[in-house]
């Protein structure tokens, strides 16, 4: 992670844990208007902040979970639900995250423990923790892919 945000650039952490009942359609214009934000800033602030909103890279913490596969337990007949975990079978809670995966130059993950009390059914499966690193640049792309899927969807 040091080398890959090394180099003296600017970088802006993309936190996002948002409410689970937050209507997806809101969240392109929110980024929208973090983009509009950083572009007022670096041409409006004084001179001395302006470099700060400079961002060349952003980096996105987000949580992933792994569906449950029946197994059946050989020699007893029981099924028994093990958690898989590959990352092509890794499931995202936010519409985003998988647009911002794409996009990333940069990821990794760890696996998180396992809840003990339940506040969603989706706390009772495996998860990891997803750190990706995306390229500012790149945020214009990522507002229009989500628009785009989302009005898909609608």
């Amino acid at each position: 992670l040091k080398k890959g945000l090394s180099g003296g650039k600017q970088i802006g952490f993309l936190l996002q844990d948002r409410l689970i009942n937050l209507p997806s359609p809101l969240i392109p214009v929110l980024l929208d208007q973090l983009l509009q934000d950083l572009e007022w800033a670096q041409k409006n602030e004084t001179p001395k902040l302006r470099k700060s909103f400079n961002i060349s890279e952003f980096v996105y913490i987000t949580r992933a979970y792994y569906p449950e596969e029946k197994e059946k337990v050989q020699g007893k007949g029981k099924t028994e639900a093990k958690a898989r975990r590959s990352i092509s079978e890794r499931c995202w809670f936010r519409v985003e995250d998988e647009i911002i995966e794409d996009l990333a130059t940069f990821k990794f993950s760890f696996p998180l423990k396992q809840a003990k009390t339940v506040s969603q059914g989706l706390d009772l499966l495996q998860q990891d923790q997803v750190v990706m690193v995306f390229p500012s640049a790149k945020l214009p792309i990522l507002i229009q892919r989500l628009t785009m899927f989302l009005a898909s969807e609608s």
